[in-house]
This record gives C-alpha cells, sequence and structure tokens, in this order.
C-alpha cells in the first residue's frame, strides 16, 4: 500500500515493516506523533472452524456514542465518548468509500461497513477505519490473499478509496 500511496502521491507512515507485534493502543499514538491525516489499520480476517464459507470484506468504523456495536450482538450501547468520536461522520465516510471501492474492485462478497470499538478506532486523533480485507479461513479467498498479485490490487483498491474520500474532502462533500 504504501507504494500505491507514494504514486498517488501521498506519504504513508507504517506502524511497522514487518510481521511484529506492536500494542493496539501504540498504533494510534503512533500516527498521532506523527501528524498523520487519516488511520488506516489492515486486517485479514479469519472464521471459527466449520465456517469455511464465510467470506468478504468489511471495514470498521468507531460507533457513535450511545450506539451498539456491530460486533457486540447489541450490548455497549451505553457505553461512552472516546476520542475518535470526535471524527464520527468522517470515519463512517471513509469507510463507506474504502469498503465499496475493495467490493467493487476485487469483487469480493460485501460485509459492509460495521461499527466497533476496536481499540485502534477509540484512541484515533485523526478519522479512522479498521480494514477485514478477507477471510483466510475461506479455502478460495485464502488462496488469493496469499498471491502477491492480489495483494497488489486489494491495495490498489484501498488506495482508490481513500483518493475518493480525499477528493470528496476537498469539494466539500
Amino acid at each position: 500500500m504504501r507504494s500505491e500511496l507514494a504514486r498517488a502521491g501521498i506519504k504513508a507512515t507504517l506502524t511497522r515493516t514487518t510481521d511484529t507485534f506492536v500494542d493496539l493502543p501504540t498504533r494510534p499514538e503512533l500516527a498521532k506523533r506523527r501528524g498523520t491525516d487519516l488511520f488506516v489499520s489492515l486486517h485479514f480476517n479469519a472464521a471459527d472452524a466449520g465456517r469455511s464459507t464465510v467470506q468478504g470484506a468489511e471495514v470498521y468504523c468507531l460507533t457513535p456514542v450511545g450506539a451498539s456495536s456491530t460486533n457486540a450482538r447489541g450490548e455497549g450501547a451505553g457505553a461512552g465518548w472516546f476520542t475518535g468520536n470526535q471524527y464520527n461522520d468522517q470515519n463512517l465516510f471513509l469507510a463507506y468509500q474504502v469498503q465499496k471501492s475493495l467490493t467493487r474492485n476485487l469483487a469480493v462478497a460485501d460485509r459492509g461497513v460495521r461499527r466497533a470499538r476496536f481499540a485502534v478506532l477509540r484512541d484515533a486523533v485523526m478519522p479512522a477505519v479498521l480494514i477485514e480485507a478477507g477471510f483466510m479461513s475461506n479455502p478460495a479467498e485464502g488462496r488469493k490473499i496469499f498471491t502477491s498479485e492480489y495483494r497488489q490490487k486489494m491495495a490498489r483498491a484501498i488506495v482508490d478509496g481513500l483518493l475518493a474520500y480525499k477528493r470528496a474532502v476537498e469539494q466539500g462533500a
């Protein structure tokens, strides 16, 4: 993704460049210290054993104050305000643009924009999303994910979504 962003004239700052663990609260803190405009957390999903047919992409943004999270089975409606809630409108619009681009450009199942109070979203001091770009537990989707060609195509789709968001924000949409 970094090279795709660079081609688009956008500077990317990564929380890591190798497969090492960075504590969840540290990730948005790094973005804050580096003065980033957006926070994107990229992941691949997996379903429980016996549910290998689950597939598709979903993009999460922070749950608004007083609402229940998509992934909480209705729980958490009483949760209070978090730092990231000041960007509720931007978070949702960013998530929508990325989800739309993923489903259009990758022809993956559309699992929708979802809401959650994940630590990386709660603590972000800029518009933020968490992308689940596909299910490694799905045999067909997992095989695609492990190819560099597909990951490059996925990176382009994500960058297209980020650029759509940027254009709309700059035009005052």
